[in-house]
């Protein structure tokens, strides 16, 4: 919090010169922070008198700024101002989609359509009927043979092993 009790936020200049109008500078400006984890989920966001303040722009510019964020579900109205949306667990796609898979960053479009922060890339499923495109930071993708970490103990290293030195007709291989 700052002196004034508003939660903090880091200020970037905006371009008031930009062909980016100032409301989705400001958006996007606040869309990195959360982004960053500098604004963590469910934190208030500062009132919109103070973000005119901080940024310099007017109080309208701020709500337009906070509107398009709520479009995109990136922060939520509260009874008493905006804070960050609940952080989500991404969605999981099974291997199930038949595609190859890949990653690139997203065109100008893309990251303005899936309101992302620059820097976030998208996933890329190539498949018989086209091309998905996938934000990344809201998609993950699991394969055959993904291992599920939090459950993944002893036994099955030790199973897991047995059965590589079984099928190794000189037995267990070892990397020194």
């Amino acid at each position: 919090m700052d002196d004034d009790g508003q939660p903090r936020i880091r200020r970037r200049e905006l371009d008031p010169e930009a062909d980016r109008a100032l409301y989705k500078q400001l958006a996007d400006d606040i869309r990195t922070q959360i982004a960053e984890g500098e604004l963590a989920p469910e934190q208030r966001l500062p009132a919109e008198k103070f973000l005119g303040q901080i940024y310099g722009v007017s109080r309208d510019t701020v709500r337009q700024a906070l509107n398009l964020l709520r479009t995109e579900g990136v922060i939520v109205k509260k009874a008493r101002g905006s804070e960050v949306a609940p952080a989500q667990d991404p969605r999981v796609l099974g291997s199930g989609t038949g595609g190859i898979v890949g990653a690139r960053m997203p065109s100008e479009a893309e990251r303005r359509r899936y309101g992302l922060p620059v820097g976030v890339p998208v996933l890329v499923v190539l498949t018989a009927r086209g091309e998905i495109v996938l934000p990344a930071n809201r998609y993950a993708i699991r394969v055959p043979g993904d291992i599920d970490w939090e459950n993944f103990g002893r036994e099955d290293l030790e199973r897991d092993a047995a059965r590589s030195s079984e099928t190794s007709p000189d037995g267990p291989t070892h990397s020194d």
